[in-house]
């Protein structure tokens, strides 16, 4: 199976987390995901990099990103 379902799950959690108004959560998920990717050797994605600010004038992450309808 592997270990980077472990992506997919924090994607669908920050995805509910943030259509709930769960800012920090949120926000703590999107720091849980850069450190997930990082040691699991994977580049990390534009938009995550633009939530942490890494991208200049980049926008939030998307609600509906990643989200398979579970919730």
């Amino acid at each position: 199976m592997g270990k980077y379902w472990m992506i997919d799950v924090l994607t669908d959690l920050r995805s509910f987390a943030a259509m709930n108004d769960l800012a920090t959560i949120a926000a703590k998920i999107d720091e849980t995901i850069a450190v997930a990717r990082s040691e699991f050797g994977m580049i990390p994605e534009p938009a995550l990099m633009a939530a942490q600010g890494d991208i200049v004038g980049a926008g939030p992450l998307l609600a509906g990103s990643g989200t398979r309808g579970r919730a």
